[in-house]
């Protein structure tokens, strides 16, 4: 999954992320809010291109992200 350099924030928007094995978070992207990502256990790989402010729990149960 790219998310859109327009992108500025993310939140649990809600769609079957279990299917997903990568995302890709553009520069654009400013903040990630809490549980964004929670327990989307199906990804394997994330690259962030900037320093987003992350918020609690947004990577919660997703393997590839036991620290960040």
């Amino acid at each position: 999954m790219n998310i859109n350099e327009m992108s500025i924030s993310l939140a649990d928007i809600g769609i079957d992320t279990t299917k997903l094995a990568q995302i890709t978070i553009p520069a654009s992207v400013q903040k990630i809010d809490s549980k964004a990502f929670y327990n989307c256990t199906g990804i394997t790989k994330f690259e962030f291109s900037g320093q987003p402010t992350i918020g609690s729990e947004a990577f919660y149960g997703v393997p590839t992200m036991l620290s960040y």
